[in-house]
């Protein structure tokens, strides 16, 4: 079974659990429920249509049913402390690089920053471009795997109605096999973003983390692009 099996099995359950409490109506039709990843890998790693193909059934709003779905999927999903006690622990890295590496992503993943929804409108052809050329083997793409990070500063705040923003490019080394270009590409890159609503834009820095101060670095937020991740020498 895979996890996507695995969860419409799941949401059947919960549905199941719905029905026999008299939140749903007993013989309600469960056909046509699908678990998938979503569309936008943004909006995370699995998704269901379960509110929506039932709500006609359920004789509820979708967004009633979907908020009456999470409560029992979470019961079935938890694991009672005493069983994880019991699992052999096998570490999932080899060296200490590969664990610096998986705390780094642990960490993004729990503590991502909550960016205003029309700064993330605004960069959403950039992050597109980033995503995109990546790991392609040409010289814009050498210049992002060179990077470790991307933050943003807002001044003098997210929620003011206008607001500056600065930006580092923060990058490990400059790139490999192809002379190193940040300036036009750091123009190029920033050409993408969407100027026309409240946000201005400050000339971009690339920079190693050493060069940041540390009040730039902690006034300051990390993009969210895991694809940009940190590339250490074996």
């Amino acid at each position: 079974m895979n996890i996507f099996a695995h969860y419409r099995r799941r949401i059947g359950e919960a549905l199941a659990a719905l029905a026999a409490e008299g939140a749903l109506p007993p013989d309600i039709d469960m056909r046509g429920v699908t678990a998938a990843p979503p569309r936008d890998p943004a909006h995370g790693d699995i998704a269901t249509n379960a509110a929506l193909a039932l709500a006609r059934r359920a004789r509820r709003p979708p967004r009633a049913l979907a908020a009456l779905i999470v409560e029992p999927l979470g019961r079935l999903e938890g694991v009672e402390k005493a069983v994880v006690a019991g699992w052999t622990r096998t570490p999932g890295w080899r060296t200490d690089d590969e664990l610096r590496d998986f705390a780094l992503a642990l960490a993004r993943k729990r503590s991502r920053f909550a960016f205003p929804d029309d700064f993330v409108a605004a960069a959403q052809a950039l992050q597109k471009r980033f995503v995109d050329k990546h790991d392609k083997e040409t010289a814009e793409g050498a210049h992002l795997r060179a990077l470790r990070e991307i933050r943003v500063r807002a001044a003098p705040s997210w929620s003011d109605e206008q607001v500056r923003l600065g930006w580092w490019f923060v990058k490990d080394s400059d790139p490999e096999n192809v002379d190193a270009d940040w300036p036009s590409f750091l123009d190029q890159w920033i050409a993408l973003f969407d100027r026309t609503g409240r946000f201005r834009l400050d000339p971009p820095t690339a920079c190693r983390l050493e060069d940041m101060t540390a009040r730039d670095y902690v006034e300051s937020d990390r993009l969210d692009l895991d694809r940009l991740s940190v590339h250490r020498q074996a």
